[in-house]
């Protein structure tokens, strides 16, 4: 077992017993995706990623005030 990965086992350790759980669930299905093979993203969301590329390729960014109202959306 590498450090980080008991840095992250100890610090789960300090939690309730009910949240060491949810914990460990995720972690043994996130394991499980990635021995079947699958892909982390969708087929969906690959083609978004894609798209995104060639538009940065492009030059194609948002505008300051484009992402000024992202940033308000998220309270940022």
């Amino acid at each position: 077992m590498n450090a980080l990965l008991k840095k992250a086992i100890a610090a789960i350790e300090t939690l309730p017993e009910s949240e060491q759980q949810e914990v460990a669930e995720g972690l043994i299905g996130y394991v499980d995706l990635i021995r079947s093979g699958d892909p982390l993203l969708t087929s969906e969301q690959v083609a978004g990623v894609e798209q995104a590329k060639r538009e940065a390729e492009q030059g194609k960014f948002a505008s300051e005030g484009e992402m000024a109202e992202i940033w308000r959306k998220f309270g940022l």
